[in-house]
């Protein structure tokens, strides 16, 4: 995983914001204007076209609940200015979360100045319903159509500036990352080094060596953006002759922390400021809220749709439809998480004769302790329930209860646990448990031990609102395409 230093903040991506991984992405035919017109015109449509919707339904939503006259004196299209001011119709330096920060932040503005404009006359019960109701959609249903539209033009191959990567050798593994992530919006195009001996491994990444550093005569380039590896940071005034827009300093890191670093500068040096959101009290209590917030209407909801599911399960395998089980929650305390069944009541018998006659089967637990044919599993409704993560359902009660979170690490069994070294274990039980986390919208089953590791660390050492709501909104999607579910 690799870290970008930009301007005061430093910027990860992890495996959980890949989209689906593409080739090797060509310079292209399009010039840097023409390119940058065509990225920001499609974002700012796709922001109009979401407004506009917006209101549409908020309006039919407030008057189906009110139906007396009513307006907003700021129209929704005006939280666009907002976005353009904040600089979110750019293709590069925003992480996911931002984002989603930027487009939440906007909404509450129109929210803010709509109440303030409005509260003279009175602020009429159909104008608060339609406000908070178009503010709400324009996070939500942006947050999609703004995915949409990034996920198009990487398939266009328009998404993202084109950047070389500088260093004293090619630095095979930084260009294959950015090739694979292209949603960062650092689109590599070439090489520029010193040490050549390992150019022949050039045909990993099918980029080419533009040139040495310290070459007389001025690089041909079209990258608008230079990576420099570590290696040469302490060399970065001997690159002035290159004449990059934006030069990043960037280092590899295996900690899992990137999204909450921040560059400070102290006289002639540069440090990285490291925040743990998670740790202090007010976070923890905002955190809380949010659960609550969310989990209340969805126990209404949810309600319902168990009480037909245990019915199916009984009539599959007559007992009860409901179990709980023993996890690991924060500080190491047992808790009691409740799932719909979805195997047999004689499971365990089922899983141990399984795993003696077959050894594949026995790698492959011991790995990732679930199975892609387990034998456990009731016919037709255990494999529905399971691929859409439906037996998850129940917990939404747990989160009421205070025992888990909606987001964070999920609560292991302690077989499961074990598994892990010591110093991971301490980290995990430092914080709540989840409902859902980093690992369940990218990898789920199929991320082994390793994956889950760095990918909870990721989430405790980055911890914000904002990332909660982010993987909040991310989990639908990811449980819609079973994506990787078992």
């Amino acid at each position: 995983m690799s870290i970008l230093e930009t301007k005061d903040t430093i910027l990860t991506l992890p495996d959980s914001f890949k989209p689906a991984s593409s080739p090797v992405q060509p310079s292209g035919s399009l010039k840097g204007l023409q390119r940058r017109v065509l990225i920001r015109g499609a974002l700012v449509l796709g922001d109009i076209a979401t407004a506009s919707a917006s209101a549409a339904i908020a309006y039919e939503v407030a008057r189906a609940l009110l139906p007396i006259e009513f307006f907003a004196p700021i129209s929704a299209l005006a939280v666009i200015a907002f976005y353009a001011i904040m600089g979110l119709y750019t293709d590069w330096g925003l992480s996911p979360i931002e984002r989603l920060r930027i487009r939440t932040l906007g909404a509450l503005a129109y929210v803010a100045v709509n109440s303030i404009l409005t509260f003279a006359t009175g602020f009429p019960l159909a104008t608060a319903a339609y406000v908070v109701c178009s503010a709400g959609l324009l996070v939500i249903v942006g947050h999609y159509v703004e995915w949409f539209i990034r996920q198009s033009l990487v398939q266009l191959k328009i998404w993202g500036v084109p950047t070389v990567i500088i260093g004293l050798r090619p630095n095979h593994a930084l260009a294959e990352s950015l090739i694979e992530q292209p949603d960062l919006g650092l689109r590599p195009i070439g090489f520029i080094c010193d040490d050549m001996s390992n150019a022949a491994e050039i045909e990993l990444t099918d980029l080419p060596i533009l040139g040495r550093i310290n070459d007389d005569k001025r690089l041909k380039r079209d990258a608008e953006i230079a990576l420099v590896t570590i290696d040469l940071a302490e060399k970065l005034r001997e690159l002035d002759h290159l004449q990059f827009e934006h030069v990043i300093v960037v280092r590899d890191t295996d900690n899992g922390q990137g999204i909450g670093l921040h560059a400070r500068s102290s006289g002639e040096t540069i440090g990285s400021e490291i925040q743990r959101g998670i740790y202090k009290h007010h976070n923890l209590w905002i955190k809380r809220l949010l659960d609550l917030m969310i989990s209340i209407p969805l126990a209404v909801v949810a309600a319902p749709i168990i009480a037909i599911l245990v019915l199916a399960i009984r009539f599959i395998d007559p007992g009860a439809g409901l179990f709980w089980q023993n996890r690991v929650g924060q500080y190491g305390r047992t808790i009691k998480i409740c799932k719909l069944r979805t195997m047999y009541l004689d499971a365990e018998q089922r899983l141990e004769a399984h795993l003696a006659n077959c050894p594949a089967a026995r790698e492959e637990w011991n790995s990732h302790f679930k199975l892609t044919n387990d034998p456990r599993v009731l016919p037709y409704i255990g494999n529905f329930i399971r691929r859409s993560s439906l037996d998850e359902l129940p917990q939404i009660f747990n989160v009421l209860q205070g025992s888990i979170s909606l987001v964070g690490p999920r609560p292991f069994p302690e077989y499961h646990l074990k598994s892990f070294d010591a110093d991971f274990q301490e980290l995990r039980a430092s914080v709540p448990p989840g409902l859902t986390g980093f690992w369940q919208i990218s990898a789920r089953s199929n991320g082994n031990l390793s994956v889950q590791k760095r990918q909870d660390s990721l989430y405790i050492r980055n911890w914000s609102a904002w990332l909660d709501l982010w993987i909040l909104l991310q989990t639908i999607p990811a449980v819609l395409m079973a994506k990787g579910a078992r």
